[in-house]
């Protein structure tokens, strides 16, 4: 799914804040919190698991 992982990417590069614009990435958003990929931090979100996040800034490719 393309939206998650654009999702994954902004929280791992940027910061905890996302721009959530479409019902599908809202949608997405919430299975991420779910299933505890991410959490949500001051306002935004973070990875729950410091590894995963390492993970997708280092290796993660754009599809």
């Amino acid at each position: 799914m393309v939206i998650g992982q654009e999702l994954l990417l902004q929280v791992a590069k940027i910061d905890i804040s996302l721009d959530i614009t479409t019902e599908i990435a809202e949608k997405v958003l919430t299975r991420l919190l779910r299933y505890h990929i991410l959490h949500k931090i001051n306002g935004g979100y973070d990875f729950e698991i410091p590894l995963l996040k390492q993970w997708v800034r280092e290796r993660a490719v754009r599809s």
